[in-house]
């Protein structure tokens, strides 16, 4: 029965018709107009301490996550960035914009909105640092800054509340697959926070080779490299004063930049850390420091942020707040899309309850892996190859 309704709820989404849309985001008389950051990263699974790893080196993130709300059942859109970018930044599902296509360049809706649109209209000052990669060319009145060099910092007003987003690209496929891109960013690493591949416990999906276990290890000490930069962050927030008043989510984009995770559907490619700290001022301080178990959906992001900024989200957002006030059910189910994998079209969806994963393949007579230019060039992926040849 519980596959049954997995499967009504799949086609329930497949069949779902773009909602009317609404430009209204009324205040909700915020306790306060909290300073809102994003401390995003690519291409990482929970592989951190405070999840429970026992391999990872994450101290920043596990203190964050010893005063926040730690969700252990935070999953992504797709496996792939760009479209989960789109909906997290619009909070509406890819598959319903048109930016379900990786490298696609689709055409907004007059009436849907990047969401900091909205808070820039409430009064904040909202900067990105510095991806965007929505699949649409982005609105010029969406941020107030958007380069490398945007930091909450450079508002005029250091009064002005503030919403900031910092992404780290270290971690990205990229830099497991690439020599030079892995020693440049691991390079600050000390003796002790380097890993012994030997010592790491693989997934039974991956042949257990010198080759592997060494993409492997990498993959634990870019993140420690991430960890370090994370905690700059905020000891920034703490040595201006901001750091009480300040909303933290820290995020990844989607699951492990290695075969059988990033581009699909499984856990290992849409499970993501999801760690907020909240503000003494909302008086939630006993949810702080625990572990969430609800569903929460990357497409939920837009809507909570609205929320916590005192704002209504608009209603076409199919997002859902997940923190604030005058909260919505929470979720049954998360839902997933594959599509088309840069040069490879692929059409695959899932939806997920707390316990089952259902994913339905449209095109089943397909390769199961096919060639697609980018992971074929990482180390893992070839040695997959190799060992399916002997």
């Amino acid at each position: 029965m519980r596959t049954f309704n997995l499967f009504m709820a799949l086609f329930a989404v497949q069949g779902c018709l773009f909602p009317s849309t609404s430009n209204a985001t009324t205040p909700e008389t915020p306790i306060q107009s909290p300073n809102i950051i994003w401390i995003s990263c690519e291409d990482i699974s929970p592989h951190l301490g405070c999840y429970g790893d026992k391999n990872a080196i994450t101290p920043n993130i596990d203190e964050l996550a010893t005063n926040s709300i730690r969700y252990q059942n935070a999953f992504t859109t797709a496996g792939v960035c760009a479209p989960c970018r789109s909906a997290i930044i619009t909070g509406i599902y890819q598959s319903t914009l048109g930016t379900h296509h990786m490298r696609c360049n689709a055409k907004l809706p007059k009436d849907v909105k990047p969401f900091p649109v909205y808070l820039k209209k409430a009064g904040y000052y909202c900067t990105n640092n510095s991806k965007q990669d929505y699949q649409f060319k982005t609105p010029s009145n969406v941020w107030d800054e958007s380069n490398k060099k945007a930091h909450w910092k450079n508002r005029p007003d250091p009064k002005q509340p503030f919403f900031a987003v910092f992404n780290f690209t270290g971690c990205h496929e990229s830099g497991i697959s690439s020599e030079s891109k892995y020693k440049q960013i691991t390079q600050d690493l000390t003796p002790q926070q380097r890993q012994d591949a030997q010592q790491l416990t693989l997934p039974p999906y991956y042949p257990d080779t010198p080759i592997v276990r060494e993409d492997w290890k990498r993959n634990y000490e870019l993140i420690t490299a991430m960890d370090a930069w994370a905690g700059a962050l905020i000891q920034e927030l703490k040595d201006a004063g901001e750091y009480e008043n300040t909303v933290i989510m820290y995020w990844s984009d989607h699951g492990i930049g290695l075969p059988r995770a990033k581009r699909w559907l499984y856990d290992s490619g849409t499970h993501i850390p999801l760690i907020v700290k909240l503000p003494d001022s909302f008086n939630q301080k006993n949810k702080t420091g625990i572990t969430n178990d609800e569903l929460i959906s990357s497409l939920d992001f837009a809507p909570t942020v609205l929320k916590l900024a005192g704002l209504k989200p608009p209603s076409h957002m199919q997002g859902r707040a997940f923190l604030g006030t005058d909260l919505k059910p929470q979720r049954n189910y998360v839902y997933g899309a594959r599509d088309r994998m840069d040069e490879r079209y692929d059409i695959i969806r899932s939806v997920r309850d707390l316990k089952f994963r259902y994913i339905r393949n449209y095109e089943p007579h397909k390769a199961y892996y096919q060639y697609m230019n980018t992971p074929e060039k990482g180390a893992t992926m070839k040695e997959l190859r190799r060992v399916h040849a002997l």
